[in-house]
């Protein structure tokens, strides 16, 4: 499995930029690994450049990363007005929200704050993302049912202690599970235990009740998520060595952002075509 995960994330991100000078993730063909518990060195530092791409990769907010992140959010937040945990549960799976955390996560070790900026501005926009769907959703289906008396949505007004403790241990197996690219089947189920969309669905439920009760509670429970996750996640790609990745992280970064210039250079050139276009065509014809 892990000559696969490394073959996927090891893909160029676009033929036409010029990547000279970024980390060169391993051929699949000269990175055969049979053990995952006996490595070389070499094959330890390429699997961790093969984690930092993915990571890097995974978190981009673009266009795909957003619609997931909406359908995530329309499933579990009809599930909380539903008060159907298997909904919540489906919805939650979708999510991609873990994957800035996590990114954030790397960023605090490696003390790369383009890294950091850049997990932070993802999060915030997840964040105004999920409150703006799911208080659209509530407003609009909720209605017709008694929300105020939902175990569902009651469930998540509440932070405890207890949830600290689920967090960094969610945090913890989450940052593992990406380090070792052999146990990628387990993040699902770690998904769904950290619960990120959730708490933040029902601070939409709440706004759309405006209900302060609600919406205080459910936001504390995810500040309380994303700390515990960040910071346990923190320690764990420090103890795995990570911190020796930073001009990987940054390589990465600046290949991305050059992706994202040359793609607005070309809707640019694509719409100043097509204004040229619209121009000759609606030009009268001189005899």
């Amino acid at each position: 499995m892990e000559n696969t995960f490394i073959k996927k994330q090891s893909q160029p991100q676009q033929q036409n930029i010029n990547t000279q000078g970024s980390p060169q993730m391993a051929p699949q063909h000269q990175l055969k690994i049979k053990d995952p518990n006996k490595l070389t060195p070499e094959q330890e530092v390429e699997i961790k450049k093969s984690v930092v791409h993915a990571l890097v990769q995974e978190s981009h907010a673009g266009w795909e990363y957003t619609l997931m992140l909406v359908l995530s959010v329309l499933i579990t937040t009809l599930g909380l007005i539903e008060g159907s945990a298997s909904v919540v549960i489906g919805g939650m799976l979708l999510a991609p929200l873990m994957t800035p955390i996590l990114a954030l996560g790397l960023s605090l070790i490696t003390g790369n704050r383009d890294s950091s900026f850049r997990s932070g501005l993802n999060i915030l926009k997840s964040i105004g993302i999920i409150l703006v769907a799911s208080t659209a959703t509530a407003f609009v289906f909720g209605a017709e049912y008694d929300l105020f008396n939902n175990f569902e949505i009651l469930d998540r007004t509440d932070p405890t202690l207890l949830f600290m403790y689920i967090a960094v241990l969610s945090g913890v197996g989450a940052a593992y599970t990406w380090a070792k690219p052999h146990l990628s089947a387990r993040l699902p189920g770690i998904a769904v235990a950290v619960a990120l969309v959730p708490p933040l669905c029902v601070t939409g439920v709440g706004i759309s009740l405006l209900s302060r009760e609600i919406i205080l509670g459910s936001f504390q429970l995810f500040i309380v998520n994303l700390l515990g996750i960040a910071g346990s996640s923190a320690i764990v790609f420090a103890a795995l060595g990570f911190y020796q990745m930073k001009y990987v992280e940054k390589q990465e970064i600046k290949v991305e952002k050059a992706i994202d210039e040359q793609k607005k250079l070309e809707e640019e050139k694509k719409k100043q075509e097509e204004a040229m276009l619209t121009q000759v065509n609606t030009s009268p014809t001189t005899n």
